[in-house]
């Protein structure tokens, strides 16, 4: 049996792809549950498993429109400072 999600039993912690023992009379229950499988349905599951991609960040710019506009033209309602601006003193933000 292969440990699809954690599992403690006893004293004892079986991560994901660890082997669980064997004799415990928790093999069904855990199955049903969907916690563990045979090493042969295991093997099939890390064959068809898909490479995992890093995410991008990736987010709408933060502002609402309003009248809060300096000389550049650039709407500033509701938007934080661009980063070579935060935290200066003097800089009018």
């Amino acid at each position: 049996m292969i440990a699809l999600r954690d599992i403690f039993l006893g004293n004892g912690r079986y991560r994901r792809g660890e082997t669980l023992p064997s004799g415990t009379g928790l093999e069904e229950d855990w199955i049903e549950a969907g916690s563990a499988c045979t090493e042969e349905e295991y093997a099939a599951i890390l064959a068809g498993a898909p490479v995992k991609a890093k995410a991008k960040r990736g987010a709408a710019k933060a502002g609402l429109p309003g009248a809060a506009v300096p000389p550049s033209g650039e709407d500033l309602v509701g938007q934080v400072p661009k980063k070579g601006r935060r935290g200066k003193r003097g800089s009018g933000l």
